[in-house]
């Protein structure tokens, strides 16, 4: 996805879609980021590499199942969800000494997929 920010552009992704030809189809993986909600969501958060990070943490936690806290269209991309959130205040940071790993549960077994007891050795 590319947005102007700072006088920079910079680009983020989001995994690989793939077509019917089992190709990847790079046209699903960008997303254009709404620059007013950039504007808005840096003031709350003025660090450009804190914004990026948070942004990027939501998105995904957004990919593996997490609601959304603000009401949004059918079609409103995982980037301005997150954007959105920031400026609500329902998604906020805290910055910490050292690394913090986000965690994640494991993915419930989706249809199709074999029991880890019942798969053969």
């Amino acid at each position: 996805m590319h947005s102007r920010f700072g006088g920079y552009t910079w680009k983020v992704s989001f995994g690989v879609f793939t077509d019917a030809d089992g190709l990847p189809n790079w046209a699903a993986l960008t997303f254009p980021m709404q620059s007013h909600l950039i504007d808005q969501a840096s003031k709350i958060i003025p660090s450009t590499q804190f914004l990026v990070n948070v942004i990027s943490r939501r998105v995904r936690q957004l990919m593996n199942g997490h609601r959304p806290l603000v009401e949004v269209n059918l079609r409103t991309g995982l980037a301005d969800i997150a954007l959105m959130e920031i400026i609500e205040g329902k998604v906020t940071y805290e910055q910490t000494v050292g690394f913090v790993a986000e965690p994640i549960g494991p993915r419930p077994p989706r249809t199709g997929d074999i029991a880890p007891d019942r798969q053969a050795a």
